[in-house]
């Protein structure tokens, strides 16, 4: 059966969009004198969630004496777990695309205009301080 492989790719699909979409965007949005930081502070939250993820679908497999180890039925909590996470990260994706559309468009400027955009001094920070 293909259609459990099909969602497989497309959930890995999804957090891989999702990553090549935010990651980029921290050297952007942080001041330069901090994105040490700005990286480090994501990247240990990100580690922790994954290490958590990883005991939250071994809780979420069925583990029911009639299932055998390929039964549909033993994954269909993980399946929606993982579903859910997609789906928030699709949100939080569309969150942050309109809130930049409010802000100025700064993370859809191309590099050039963009560091053209800090040197003026006319990049909006949030919640960041220059020190």
């Amino acid at each position: 059966d293909t259609l459990p492989l099909c969602g497989l790719v497309g959930l890995g699909l999804g957090y891989s969009v999702f990553c090549a979409v935010i990651w980029p965007a921290f050297a952007i949005v942080i001041p330069p004198k901090l994105v040490g930081t700005g990286y480090g502070i994501p990247t240990s939250a990100y580690n922790l969630v994954l290490g958590l993820f990883f005991l939250l679908v071994g809780v979420l497999t069925k583990d029911d004496e009639d299932l055998d180890d390929v039964s549909e039925e033993k994954y269909t909590d993980v399946e929606w777990f993982l579903l859910s996470t997609c789906l928030c990260s699709i949100v939080t994706v569309f969150m942050l695309w309109h809130a930049d559309r409010n802000m100025g468009n700064m993370l859809g400027l191309p590099t050039s205009q963009h560091v053209k955009a800090v040197k003026k001094n006319t990049m909006i920070s949030v919640g960041a301080r220059d020190y």
